[in-house]
């Protein structure tokens, strides 16, 4: 009785523990995917390269086996939930090989699965045990609080691909040390297109669509030291349906807006919650140069483009943490919460953090986005008629603002237009790529003289490969300034 006792103890105990978890890799001296459906080289579950033989123990040589074995319409996850995957080398391809061909359509995504090309839903970890998907370096991926994009390990996807990293209904699942982009230039969003639009028929450009999807289905899931740019739609697209947090991400230069919780059928979220840490939402509405990484032209609402920062669809409600981070360049507002119109556990908190350059508003918010019982709460250092912008760390105030976000606060307002074009009397800002010639449908850095206006409805081009940086002559921003920050980030604020 007493052994019976312990064994089912025992195995109580046994049953509470979480996974161990296989560890998985991908490497480009690896070989071809072994499994019981179908023989290859390597099983994928040991760091080390091909040899010879058949069923080895030795990494895959191409992420897309993770999920796809090439036989006719598999692409199911050779991993298990909890599970580690480890990608060394790249870049990595997803989609498709060629526009025609074998390589269209007769190797991977063989009859074309469940998932148009891109890899399945994730299998879900546990709150114990995450699923895990890593770029090599993930271990030291950053350094001083900042990404070093040398060590991330890049993916991107190609000819008319939907998305590289599908998160559709992932759930305990951490992405880190990953780059996500495309190797083209042809666009989508803006009229007139410059370079070319993206030929969607055969033979299909090389391009995907959006960097990285969610659905309401998606919590629990991290994005640690992400850098998503060049796409031709979104950054990131979709609702979610619990907590995401993004830490020490770059969202840059896709082609219709960066972080877009829209899914195009203004699906709203659920009991979403949004960490934003230590992030960066930067120059969306532009398209990205390839080979390069400044814009080669920009596009606003006016002009057959998008260009928010952040979008919300109609119905939205989400609670929002955002700390540390930035959003500038963007061809319409920064971050635009403007239809969180539904629920009442929407609570919105930024501190530390800035928004300038923007062609739109700054902070935006709808009236159901700082309900009383949760008010919005925002730490800052402004400029202005606040704070000396020369004093680099001013003690910040904790202040709650109105719950209407046309309403303005002293020192600065909370929606915000562009002030008038005036010659740059301000502090420097940080680098970033000069804006050299007349803007369209944005507002941002000229040279044009303090008294002309911009009325061209020619597409503007960014020269590729310039790295000097003049002062916005725009200067709109909305400032919470970090504590250790220097007063370069001291911007002044527009009242308009």
């Amino acid at each position: 009785m007493i052994f019976r006792r312990t064994a089912l103890l025992f195995f109580a105990l046994l049953a509470s523990l979480p996974l161990s978890g296989e560890t998985w890799y991908v490497r480009h001296d690896g070989g071809t995917r072994s499994s019981k459906e179908h023989p290859g080289q390597c099983d994928g579950k040991t760091d080390a390269p091909y040899h010879k033989g058949s069923g080895q123990h030795c990494a895959f040589s191409d992420y897309r086996y993770l999920w796809d074995d090439q036989t006719y319409n598999n692409d199911a996850w050779v991993i298990a939930g909890g599970d580690t995957v480890i990608i060394r080398g790249g870049p990595w391809r997803v989609g498709w090989d060629a526009a025609t061909g074998k390589g269209a359509g007769y190797t991977w995504c063989l009859g074309g699965g469940t998932s148009s090309c891109s890899n399945p839903v994730i299998p879900s970890g546990t709150p114990a045990q995450h699923t895990r998907i890593l770029g090599e370096n993930y271990a030291t991926c950053s350094h001083g609080g900042a990404t070093d994009r040398s060590k991330l390990t890049q993916i991107f996807g190609g000819f008319g691909l939907w998305t590289p990293l599908n998160l559709k209904g992932a759930q305990y699942v951490d992405i880190e040390c990953l780059e996500v982009t495309r190797h083209s230039q042809c666009i989508f969003f803006g009229d007139p297109p410059n370079p070319a639009p993206c030929n969607r028929s055969t033979p299909v450009d090389d391009y995907d669509s959006d960097g990285v999807i969610t659905d309401v289905h998606t919590h629990d899931l991290l994005l640690q030291d992400m850098w998503i740019h060049g796409h031709l739609g979104r950054g990131i697209k979709g609702p979610i349906g619990g907590v995401v947090t993004c830490t020490r991400c770059d969202i840059a230069y896709n082609g219709a807006a960066g972080w877009d919780f829209d899914d195009g059928n203004a699906t709203a979220s659920v009991n979403g919650v949004w960490n934003f840490n230590y992030s960066t939402i930067e120059w969306n509405g532009c398209n990205q140069a390839y080979p390069g990484t400044g814009a080669i032209s920009c596009y606003g609402q006016s002009n057959g483009g998008y260009g928010d920062g952040v979008g919300t669809p109609m119905g939205m409600c989400l609670a929002v943490n955002i700390d540390h981070s930035n959003f500038s360049y963007n061809t319409q507002d920064g971050l635009d919460l403007g239809h969180g119109d539904k629920g009442t556990n929407c609570p919105l908190k930024i501190t530390n953090s800035i928004a300038y350059g923007n062609g739109g508003g700054s902070f935006k918010w709808g009236a159901n986005e700082i309900p009383q019982s949760s008010p919005t709460t925002l730490q800052s250092a402004t400029a202005a008629a606040c704070p000396n912008p020369s004093q680099d760390n001013p003690a910040p105030t904790t202040r709650t603002l109105p719950t209407s976000a046309a309403q303005k606060m002293p020192c600065h307002s909370i929606f915000v237009r562009a002030a008038p074009f005036s010659s740059p009397t301000t502090p420097s800002l940080p680098t970033r790529p000069q804006l050299s010639i007349s803007t369209v449908g944005m507002r941002a850095a000229r040279t044009a003289p303090s008294s002309s206006k911009t009325t061209s409805s020619s597409v503007t081009t960014i020269p590729k490969h310039t790295t000097s940086v003049a002062n916005p002559e725009a200067q709109e921003a909305f400032t919470f300034k970090s504590q250790s920050a220097t007063s370069s980030e001291a911007i002044t604020s527009s009242t308009a």
